[in-house]
């Protein structure tokens, strides 16, 4: 009795260490536990930070294309579908939900076959594409996979972008002062032209204008009504031709028109017709101002086959028309180019 009495004393010191080490364990794991959590509470604000800092719509989908989480931009970008960005929502309701809110160009009556395309380049993300929204917008869409088998997106507005791009080339492609095509965008045009007739074995003409004493109207009225002038000009030649038609200003007041699929006849009828349409008098600053014009036809593949030699012999058909005097067009011929040469 005594003998198992001492035995157990003997043991209780034991077991009290034992509890000691273990209460010690179980403080350690909790406020390890703790040290955790509050490290995942730090770590999750600084990802929610960090997407929210993004400047475009964030998006990011798991391995099961759901959606795990967006930011604030992504759900501003698209407040008809403000309902589907939340998480657990999966991808392809988020952009079905997209093509039924939104009309994009390019997709009208076609919204499967649009969400068909939008969901292969999810599952096999390539390089980014563009929406173009009817509402006016321009939205660039970056998709990667993750390492996991997710999906990260970027959707970034660059309707501003577009803008100052498309601005910039009407600026590079177009006269200021009547908006008309100029030189360079003309010549591009007579380019692409001539490589289409080549193709398809078709005739085209070019008309070189050239107004008859608008240095003389520049010089009386100044170069102010000289340029209303030209606008007025440009707006009614415009008005006279097909919407296929190219009306481009070379410069000064010259002007060129590039007429498809027509022969000597057709040509010959539209420069009576421009020439009619410029005979009514202009009013420029109260003044009743008359132009006259000149006008030089040439055709591909008969006088030309290619653009400078094309545009070189109807500037020298205006000048022939010129001078046998106003108000008068000319077709060109291989003779005409000594004519003129001796005129000179």
């Amino acid at each position: 009795m005594y003998l198992e009495l001492d035995r157990f004393q003997g043991i209780v010191p034991l077991l009290l260490a034992a509890l000691v080490v273990l209460a010690s364990i179980g403080v350690i794991l909790f406020l390890r536990k703790r040290q955790i959590e509050r490290q995942l509470t730090v770590l999750r604000e600084q990802f929610a930070d960090a997407i929210e800092s993004i400047p475009e719509g964030f998006v990011l989908c798991d391995a099961q294309d759901r959606l795990l989480v967006c930011n604030e931009r992504y759900r501003r970008m698209y407040p008809g579908i403000w309902d589907l960005a939340v998480p657990g929502t999966p991808f392809v309701e988020v952009a079905r939900a997209f093509f039924q809110t939104y009309s994009i160009i390019g997709t009208e009556n076609r919204e499967e076959e649009a969400l068909a395309a939008r969901m292969a380049h999810h599952y096999h993300p390539g390089p980014p594409f563009e929406h173009e929204l009817r509402d006016g917008r321009r939205i660039r869409i970056t998709e990667r996979r993750t390492r996991s088998g997710g999906t990260v997106g970027i959707h970034a507005d660059i309707t501003d972008v577009r803008k100052t791009q498309e601005r910039l080339y009407h600026l590079a492609n177009h006269d200021p002062l009547t908006g008309l095509p100029n030189r360079g965008y003309g010549q591009a045009c007579l380019e692409q032209t001539l490589a289409r007739a080549r193709q398809r074995n078709s005739r085209f003409a070019v008309l070189y204008l050239d107004l008859d004493r608008f240095k003389l109207i520049n010089d009386t009225l100044g170069h102010q009504a000289g340029d209303e002038l030209l606008q007025a000009v440009a707006s009614r030649l415009k008005g006279h031709l097909r919407e296929k038609d190219l009306l481009a200003r070379l410069g000064g007041d010259e002007f060129m028109v590039l007429l498809e699929d027509v022969d000597s006849l057709c040509a010959a009828a539209y420069a009576e017709r421009l020439i009619d349409a410029l005979s009514p008098p202009f009013q420029i600053e109260g003044h009743e101002v008359r132009v006259a014009t000149s006008v030089g036809i040439a055709h591909f593949p008969d006088d030309g086959s290619d653009i400078e030699t094309l545009m070189r012999n109807a500037d020298a058909a205006s000048y022939y028309a010129k001078s046998q005097g106003t108000n008068s067009y000319c077709l060109y011929t291989p003779d005409l180019a000594a004519k003129v040469f001796q005129h000179l």
